[in-house]
C-alpha cells in the first residue's frame, strides 16, 4: 500500500487483518484492537512530549522575571537588516538599554521606554528582550565600597 511503501510499515491505527481467519472480527475483538491502537498512539505522543522537553530544557534556561523599571536590550535582529547599512553579521545584535515601562499578558509581554522619533511599537514579546547587566564603571559606586577587614598576625615574624 501506499502508507507501507512511504513509512516501511502499516499505520498502526489501523492494523492488518492479514492473519486473521477470513470470518470478520466479533465486535469485542474489533474494539479491543481499536482501543490498543489508540493507547499505543497516545503514548507515542507522550513518549515524544517527553523528548521534546527533554530537548528543549537543555539549550533554555529559565530567566529572571523583568519587572518595571529595570533595563534591557532590545534584539534588532530581524529590524537593523532593512533599516542599516552594512553587512548584518557586523552590525550589533542588541540595541539599548531601554527602561521597561509594564509588564503584562502573564510576564510575556513588555512595553519598552522607546526615544522620541522612534518608529517601532513598544509593545514586544520577551523574547525579544534580555536584561542589561550594567559595567562596573557604569555601576552605582555604593555597590562598589567594600569596607577593609582587618587582618590580625598571629605569628611572629623575624627578618634576618
Amino acid at each position: 500500500s501506499l502508507l507501507s511503501s512511504s513509512f516501511g510499515r502499516k499505520p498502526r491505527l489501523f492494523p492488518s487483518l492479514s492473519g486473521v481467519a477470513d470470518t470478520p472480527p466479533t465486535l469485542d475483538a474489533w474494539l479491543r484492537i481499536r482501543e490498543g491502537a489508540w493507547a499505543e498512539a497516545r503514548d507515542s505522543l507522550w513518549t515524544s512530549r517527553i523528548k521534546q522537553a527533554i530537548q528543549h530544557n537543555r539549550r533554555h534556561r529559565d530567566r529572571a522575571p523583568l519587572t518595571p523599571g529595570c533595563w534591557v536590550l532590545l534584539d534588532s535582529s530581524d529590524w537593523r537588516g532593512r533599516h542599516q547599512g552594512g553587512t548584518d553579521k557586523l552590525k550589533e545584535r542588541f540595541e539599548g538599554p531601554y527602561k521597561v515601562l509594564r509588564v503584562f499578558n502573564h510576564n510575556q509581554n513588555v512595553e519598552l521606554e522607546l526615544p522620541d522619533g522612534d518608529r517601532r511599537h513598544p509593545s514586544l514579546h520577551v523574547s525579544k528582550v534580555k536584561l542589561y547587566h550594567a559595567p562596573e564603571e557604569e555601576a552605582p559606586k555604593d555597590c562598589l565600597e567594600v569596607s577593609p577587614i582587618p587582618l590580625v598576625c598571629t605569628a611572629s615574624v623575624t627578618t634576618p
